[in-house]
């Protein structure tokens, strides 16, 4: 009769358990999400805010419409807005909570800074109601700031963080964004710089190549000039100088220190103009975009990852072989030798000379190694080819499926280096690739790294 005692302490068990679950998790959920609910300053949803009138006494007064699901400055100044700016505004409106109850039905508002003009006045339109929020002074003992609807005259602190989400001026509402389009709608880029210098270059086709009409014989590389065009893309105004175009004259606009052109599909065109710093160590300089009708201010770093003329764009890459095509690699390095074969993506295996192989401890130093190559460019040609050194210090050979791709070769990065003219110290590199060997001046620290990475390789196999 055991079994019997031992389902009814079973039964007792569950129905103790139910009613713990019921009245301590189930009904505390509900009585905490109701005093959530109240204490709610306006129980609505975001999407349900349609305008808004934003006013401070050391502000303008800012007016905002969505229309279409979109939202627009519509007053001091028309404009777009920045989204996240507005978004984060219009959430936390909505979702607005009182945390601290000081008066139900108060007499004097004056104590709390709720008399005209309060410190922040935020009138909105939700639905077919206009409703009203006005916040004060912060309360003397740090717990929050003072606020109440205004249509009521209970008055409650609102959370200090709130402050800062909702009391947004014109310039941190408005769009800063210089431009709308995407790298991918640029076909041609121009850039002038004052004093004469400048390039043109445009993109063939459909393709990801460039070419520039007045140097047929160079050749562009892609990421330069995508770059060129991402800087521009990611340019935002840092504050507001003055409204419209007008004026650009006065602050050293026109003529500019330097004018971008880009050509983008659909014969459209966008235009950037940017001064010079006033000092040296300005961080940052005025400028004017073709989308956007005012003077702005921008960090003055872009003056300096600008190119100075098509040289600069000029695609000087040591080698032409992309690192996911290696799937093998020779080397020998003084007295050192390796090979190492890719057995899958990041997997590699070091062979001996018999032909039994080890995975790779660290495989990413040849990984890495790989990557460095296909980005290192060189300094200059040497013209004439100069013969390949007898005894080279380095020789590095590039492979795929037993196919060589390129070929490496150096003499030793220590001892005397050759100083280029206004350049890093160099050393020569004999690469051959395509079945011509060309002899390029590469800086001593790109193969000193090459060569660091490739000793990794071994003495890391070698550790127990």
């Amino acid at each position: 009769m055991k079994w019997r005692h031992s389902l009814i302490y079973l039964a007792v068990l569950l129905v103790i358990a139910g009613y713990y679950y019921f009245f301590e998790v189930v009904k505390q959920a509900e009585r905490e999400k109701a005093e959530a609910e109240a204490k709610k300053i306006f129980s609505l949803q975001a999407d349900q805010i349609s305008a808004l009138e934003l006013s401070a006494p050391d502000k303008p007064q800012v007016r905002l419409k969505r229309e279409e699901g979109e939202w627009r400055i519509t007053d001091p100044v028309a404009s777009d807005v920045e989204k996240s700016a507005v978004e984060s505004l219009v959430s936390t409106l909505a979702g607005l909570s009182w945390e601290v109850e000081v008066a139900r039905e108060a007499q004097d508002f004056k104590p709390f800074g709720l008399t005209d003009p309060v410190p922040l006045k935020i009138r909105f339109t939700a639905g077919d109601r206009e409703l009203e929020l006005l916040v004060g002074e912060k309360n003397p003992v740090g717990r929050g700031t003072y606020a109440r609807r205004g249509d009521a005259s209970r008055v409650f602190l609102l959370e200090t963080a709130n402050w800062s989400l909702l009391n947004k001026g014109l310039d941190e509402l408005r769009r800063r964004a210089l431009f709308t389009f995407t790298p991918e709608e640029v076909t041609g880029l121009s850039l002038e710089w004052a004093d004469g210098a400048g390039l043109h270059v445009l993109r063939d086709g459909g393709s990801d190549a460039w070419r520039a009409p007045e140097r047929a014989d160079m050749k562009i590389k892609e990421s330069k000039v995508r770059n060129v065009i991402e800087q521009v893309q990611w340019l935002r105004a840092q504050s507001f100088v003055e409204e419209g175009l007008a004026g650009l004259e006065s602050h050293g606009l026109m003529p500019p220190h330097a004018r971008i052109r880009l050509q983008l599909v659909g014969e459209r065109t966008a235009e950037l103009t940017l001064a010079v710093k006033d000092a040296d160590a300005a961080r940052q300089i005025k400028a004017a975009s073709s989308e956007l009708p005012a003077v702005v201010q921008v960090d003055a770093g872009i003056l300096e990852d600008l190119p100075r003329d098509l040289p600069a764009l000029e695609d000087r890459s040591l080698i032409g072989v992309k690192s996911r095509d290696v799937k093998e690699v020779r080397w020998t390095l003084g007295q050192a030798r390796g090979h190492a074969v890719q057995l899958e993506s990041n997997q590699w295996e070091l062979r001996a000379e018999s032909g039994q192989g080890a995975p790779l401890k660290e495989p990413w130093h040849l990984s890495s190694l790989l990557w460095d190559l296909q980005q290192a460019e060189y300094q200059r040609k040497v013209e004439p080819t100069p013969e390949s050194p007898q005894e080279p210090h380095a020789r590095m050979e590039l492979l795929d499926a037993g196919r060589t791709l390129a070929v490496l070769t150096w003499e030793g990065t220590s001892g005397v280096e050759q100083q280029p003219a206004g350049g890093a110290a160099s050393k020569k590199v004999w690469v051959e690739e395509g079945g011509q060997t060309t002899v390029f001046e590469v800086s001593r620290e790109a193969l000193q790294k090459a060569e660091e990475s490739l000793t990794r390789v071994l003495s890391a196999q070698s550790e127990k």
